[in-house]
């Protein structure tokens, strides 16, 4: 990876009518380093509410402020839809997909263990961690992460949808019930007797390379649900976090309620943190319903 700082990082962005951005995930991934690394030095002695913060909100801004400008220019945008409004053979194209990305594309980034496309998301996602949350640009950050990983769904694995997401309120405190968690999508609640593996599903096989965590080893896909947890994204919290009149009010809101209780209630490799971009519903509150990452594997 080439060192950089930000200002070669924004002479080099092409804005374009989705979020005011095109370039290939080999780029983005550089990008997404090389704004860490400007981020990074030497503003870490800062709080993250001082002026770390504030360039990164402005940083921000100003590639969302790009797509405002271009937004007129969109004729065709990407419209996300609820799992549960998805007929049977949309889910089974976009779980096709995912699947693609796991057996037919290969690792293009230098990250340690990464062995798939699939692979990279998750390993980048385990080295920008610390940066990426309880930080300003923790939205945006995983809107743009969801999107980049939207485009090689459907540039290079063929699916013809939009990226999907899961609506975690209807399902507070029953995760275990959802659409979402059913044999013919991600499968259930993972076996106590097998490490709380999963053992229903299409991913139910699924070799994971990365994590759980930082760790670099091969591991199934686990999960264990948790209703005490998963009972705190009601309607009511997420209303809340609405509520809240300034930005930093409203992120710290979202991060630590839906979002945190969000992977808690979907526990095993979801509640990893670092590696959970794993867990079985690589999701998007982050990027459609404002709350939590649920846009499956």
């Amino acid at each position: 990876m080439k060192s950089c700082g930000l200002a070669l990082y924004c002479q080099s962005l092409k804005w374009t009518c989705i979020f005011g951005l095109s370039f290939s995930f080999e780029d983005a991934v550089a990008r997404f380093l090389c704004y860490t690394e400007y981020k990074s030095n030497p503003f870490r002695q800062y709080s993250q509410f001082g002026l770390c913060t504030f360039l990164s909100m402005l940083f921000w801004w100003s590639l969302w402020l790009g797509a405002a400008f271009t937004w007129a220019a969109c004729s065709n945008p990407r419209v996300r839809r609820e799992w549960s409004s998805l007929g049977q053979g949309t889910k089974q194209s976009y779980i096709a997909a995912v699947q693609c990305t796991q057996t037919r594309l290969g690792p293009i980034t230098p990250f340690a263990g990464s062995r798939s496309r699939f692979d990279d998301f998750t390993a980048l996602h385990v080295k920008e961690f610390q940066d990426v949350h309880w930080v300003a640009q923790f939205l945006p950050w995983h809107r743009y992460y969801l999107w980049l990983y939207e485009s090689v769904l459907i540039q290079e694995c063929g699916y013809q949808g939009a990226l999907p997401y899961w609506d975690e309120v209807k399902d507070a405190g029953f995760y275990a019930q959802s659409d979402l968690f059913q044999p013919s999508s991600f499968g259930g609640d993972g076996d106590p007797s097998r490490g709380w593996c999963i053992s229903t599903g299409p991913f139910a096989a699924t070799t994971l390379h990365i994590g759980q965590g930082d760790i670099v080893q091969d591991h199934c896909l686990t999960r264990r649900f948790d209703p005490s947890a998963s009972s705190q994204t009601t309607p009511e919290i997420i209303e809340d976090c609405l509520s809240r009149a300034l930005y930093a009010d409203f992120w710290v809101c979202t991060e630590w309620n839906p979002h945190v209780f969000g992977h808690a209630g979907v526990g095993g490799e979801m509640y990893t943190g670092k590696s959970s971009s794993n867990g079985g519903v690589r999701s998007s509150v982050y990027a459609s319903s404002c709350i939590h990452r649920q846009t499956m594997v």
